[in-house]
């Protein structure tokens, strides 16, 4: 094509820019690396790697630091998810699963605050073989029951169990 002439679409076709099919591959490569980040998270909780005894051992399991924890949990929202799975990894919640399990349960969760939620909960299910299976009975028990009593009970049989 010369100057000044202009390129013609077939007759029943739209004209696509260049920009468009930029902006076009930008979205497309956006959303594959999104599928690419939830499938590598997907394969983590299906098989988390777990640290062992002696590990765990090394961390903080003071009362004082996890009951803070607990507390700073049920206040979760997308604004502290940094804090809250940097403090995460460096405690021993291992004796306060239950307790974590039903403050997450009863946070009442904003619709931007359900990501940081799920990486807290990721990160506690990779270190902790029975928070998985406790979280999903408190959500349901939160969900149906409508009430925290629920939830305040466990924590009341959990701190029970821990003293005996």
């Amino acid at each position: 094509m010369g100057a000044g002439e202009q390129e013609t679409a077939a007759p029943g076709t739209a004209a696509i820019s260049v920009e468009a099919i930029k902006a076009n591959t930008a979205q497309l490569a956006a959303a594959c690396a999104a599928l690419k980040s939830e499938r590598e998270a997907r394969a983590a909780n299906l098989e988390p790697k777990r640290p062992g005894e002696a590990e765990l051992g090394r961390l903080d399991s003071s009362i004082k630091k996890n009951g803070a924890f607990i507390k700073k949990l049920r206040g979760l929202s997308a604004d502290n998810r940094q804090q809250l799975l940097a403090e995460a990894a460096k405690l021993n919640l291992s004796k306060y699963v239950s307790e974590a399990v039903a403050a997450l349960a009863e946070v009442a969760l904003k619709g931007p605050d359900v990501p940081a939620a799920v990486d807290v909960a990721a990160a506690l299910h990779a270190r902790y073989p029975d928070f998985a299976a406790a979280l999903g009975p408190a959500v349901a028990k939160v969900a149906v029951g409508g009430s925290k009593g629920a939830a305040d009970d466990d924590r009341l049989a959990a701190r029970r169990q821990r003293g005996a």
